[in-house]
């Protein structure tokens, strides 16, 4: 996999995205195909490589450039309900301090005024979450056998067997066993402001203690002692369940029409949140 996790380059590639949104990591996208290259430049005989770009699915202008560079590109595509992946990119940019909302529902109602001025796809809620546009547009364009679909209640419920189907579709090893007892994108708000201020100020801004760390540590060492420090400081939060039915209503047609698409059963995407497991985001 590339070290860079989410280069974003065939979403951008030769046009700088210049989003508008607060510190928005698409702004340092790769926009040029030979630093993209330059990432798999350690790959030797592996039989599989590749990324992990969300923007791809949701950014039409992605798929032409994706044909053109690998033409035989294999997809494999993670789906949450619409409504949860919504309030999870909310909680994700409210941990990192990056949305201006005062709460969710407010964030929703300035969608449309963000997408007008350009604020990138994390703060796009509702837009992101009409799968069946984005996916048939892939359908239409590759080949249905290279494009392998998962329902990420499945993955959480039972993350070695997604995996290993997700193996089997690559055609390597089934039986390797991954490493997943570290949950690494948590989101939530801060129990102490203290502890939020000192990982924001030290570990992600130049100042003598990121040097320090940054000489006497690894990356990977780093990485982990920030993301352990930052979760064990996260409240976790649930979508308010009258707006998450609200948004189930407003997004019904579209995975009723996915489901007919992948061939799959989404009716307990709509129904209640009180007849299925709520989740903390």
């Amino acid at each position: 996999m590339s070290p860079v996790k989410e280069p974003h380059f065939f979403s951008y590639d030769g046009v700088p995205p210049n989003s508008q949104g607060p510190k928005d990591f698409v702004n340092t996208a790769i926009t040029d195909i030979a630093t993209y290259t330059q990432l798999f430049a350690d790959v030797k005989t592996e039989k599989a490589i590749g990324e992990a770009s969300p923007t791809y699915l949701y950014l039409p202008k992605a798929i032409e450039r994706i044909a053109y560079y690998i033409p035989d590109a294999h997809f494999i595509v993670i789906l949450r309900h619409p409504a949860d992946r919504a309030f999870s990119a909310y909680m994700h940019v409210v941990r990192d301090h990056r949305e201006t909302s005062v709460d969710f529902y407010e964030a929703l109602k300035r969608e449309d005024e963000r997408f007008t001025q350009n604020w990138g796809p994390i703060w796009h809620y509702m837009r992101v979450g009409y799968y069946y546009p984005q996916l048939k547009r892939y359908y239409d364009r590759f080949d249905p056998a290279r494009i392998n679909v998962h329902i990420y209640d499945d993955f959480n419920s039972n993350p070695q067997q997604t995996i290993q189907s997700i193996f089997d579709f690559l055609e390597v090893d089934t039986q390797f066993t991954p490493d997943m007892t570290q949950r690494v994108n948590v989101s939530g708000t801060p129990k102490s402001k203290i502890v939020d201020f000192l990982i924001n100020t030290f570990f992600t801004k130049k100042n003598p203690i990121r040097y320090v760390a940054r000489r006497v540590l690894s990356e990977k060492s780093r990485w982990l002692f920030t993301t352990n420090v930052r979760n064990r400081n996260l409240v976790q939060q649930r979508i308010p369940p009258e707006i998450r039915w609200d948004l189930t209503q407003q997004f019904r047609e579209d995975i009723l029409r996915l489901e007919e698409l992948i061939n799959r059963d989404l009716s307990h995407w709509l129904r209640p949140e009180s007849e299925i497991d709520s989740q903390l985001f």
